[in-house]
């Protein structure tokens, strides 16, 4: 009897055991997680900068010198500051032509000057050579130490005369022009020819050369002007017209 009790208990465990595995295995296995990562940070989008032109190229400034020959083969720089004056001003013209300084004068009275600015001088030399190719009536200027004060001025008439001339600017002796020495000279030629003129600044000394040859040397111990640009110029009386080749200025020491 007890031997056929058992039987079916151990049916009833080799059942449950079948049971069991038959869910064991029918479980799937899970997968083991998978892992998040970020994505990889990506570079901030920059804008290439804008693509400019490069600026224009620009002719560097010429340097400006203070001894040198002007032969007027190009332009003038901006050192030399042309100015006329007088009435009749806008019947005069100073410009570069063909190798000359040209001062074209068809009105009377007329001033024209053209002043080198960029050096201040004491003692020097400027000598022109000058054509004449107008009327007879005119002078030619060569100017040193010209300040708000004043300058120095030789004036050499294409008829033969000659003039040194304190101009005082603001009254320190005497205001207005001043007349040091005049003359004439038989070295000027005169009418329609080239002349070589220089006027020399050194210390109280004044002296003017006319065609190579020391014309007149005097002193100035009144006005004592010191220092200032150089300027060469032209001017016009009551016949016209009036014009003048300068085919060159040199400017020294003297």
């Amino acid at each position: 009897m007890k031997r056929n009790a058992f039987k079916p208990l151990l049916f009833f465990i080799a059942l449950v055991l079948l049971i069991g595995l038959a869910c064991i295995s029918s479980t799937p296995t899970p997968e083991p997680p998978v892992q998040q990562t970020e994505p990889p940070v990506q570079p901030a989008v920059t804008e290439a900068p804008a693509v400019t032109e490069a600026p224009a190229a620009t002719e560097a400034p010429s340097t400006a010198q203070q001894f040198f020959t002007e032969d007027f083969n190009a332009p003038l720089s901006s050192a030399w500051v042309v100015d006329l004056t007088g009435n009749n001003k806008d019947q005069g013209s100073v410009a570069v032509d063909s190798g000359n300084l040209v001062f074209k004068l068809d009105g009377k009275d007329i001033f024209a000057y053209a002043e080198y600015t960029a050096f201040k001088y004491d003692d020097v030399k400027i000598e022109v050579s000058v054509d004449n190719r107008g009327k007879n009536t005119l002078d030619v200027v060569l100017i040193c130490r010209a300040s708000d004060e004043g300058w120095y001025e030789a004036r050499i008439g294409a008829d033969g005369l000659y003039w040194i001339n304190a101009i005082d600017a603001i009254g320190l002796v005497k205001k207005g022009s001043n007349r040091i020495y005049n003359g004439g000279s038989t070295h000027i030629k005169t009418g329609r020819e080239t002349n070589k003129f220089a006027f020399v600044c050194k210390g109280d000394k004044l002296s003017l050369y006319i065609n190579d040859y020391e014309e007149r040397t005097i002193r100035d111990t009144k006005f004592k002007l010191r220092s200032g640009d150089v300027a060469i110029g032209l001017n016009s009386f009551n016949v016209t017209p009036v014009l003048m080749n300068f085919d060159y200025v040199t400017i020294s020491q003297p």
